[in-house]
C-alpha cells in the first residue's frame, strides 16, 4: 500500500511540474 501510495505521489508530482513549466515556458514566449 504505500509503494502504490509513493508511486502515485511521485507521478502526481511530476504531471505537476510539468504543467508548471508548460505554464512558465508559455507566459515567457508571450
Amino acid at each position: 500500500m504505500v509503494d502504490t501510495f509513493k508511486t502515485v505521489f511521485s507521478s502526481v508530482t511530476r504531471y505537476v511540474s510539468v504543467c508548471q513549466f508548460h505554464f512558465f515556458f508559455n507566459s515567457v514566449k508571450l
